[in-house]
């Protein structure tokens, strides 16, 4: 069940981004995402100033789906053009660790100037679930062993390449062995 209190609109930097209607926005102007560059962006809004590791990316945008880091790649590589961010600083890359939005993300929306400047520091809620520890997801598990079968294939493979290639250097295949024939005559 849904918790009524989630925040629909969550504001950060210069942008609006609008979950209800799937939308990110600067100003008045709709910024194009593809959808699931939008989820991703999602996500890492909703947990502002922590740590995502890529396996909680992958579970949250593409449950029971095996995907490789490129699609998070490109998510990412996306949503840092759109949002002007060149230099790394709204997204930053943990090496081999995940991701870290590092922008203040509210729910309330800024204050104009105007008003004197103030604005609302209301933190978003964090994300409905903590990153897991311990057991494997269920989703985790297809993917360990589609890693698991590629490693096997690619070493049964390979020892035939190499033994098939060893075998060739040792002398000549049987078929090609001189016959004997009977010398009584």
């Amino acid at each position: 069940m849904l918790d009524v209190a989630v925040a629909r609109v969550l504001y950060f930097d210069r942008f609006l981004l609008d979950l209800a209607r799937g939308c990110l926005r600067i100003g008045d102007q709709d910024l194009e995402l593809r959808p699931k560059t939008f989820e991703v962006l999602k996500y890492l809004a909703t947990n502002a100033g922590r740590l995502v590791a890529k396996q909680e990316l992958y579970d949250a945008v593409w449950p029971n789906v095996i995907v490789s880091d490129d699609s998070i790649a490109q998510c990412i590589r996306e949503l840092r053009s759109r949002l002007g961010d060149d230099d790394h600083s709204l997204i930053k890359t943990v090496s081999r660790r995940g991701y870290l939005f590092d922008t203040v993300v509210t729910s309330a929306a800024p204050q104009s100037s105007v008003d004197g400047g103030a604005t609302s520091t209301a933190s978003v809620p964090a994300a409905h679930s903590a990153p897991r520890h311990g057991n494997m997801s269920p989703m985790q598990a297809p993917r360990l062993w589609a890693a698991i079968a590629t490693v096997f294939i690619s070493v049964v493979w390979g020892a035939t390449f190499l033994l098939g290639s060893t075998a060739s250097l040792t002398g000549p295949p049987l078929g090609s062995l001189p016959s004997f024939k009977d010398c009584s005559a």
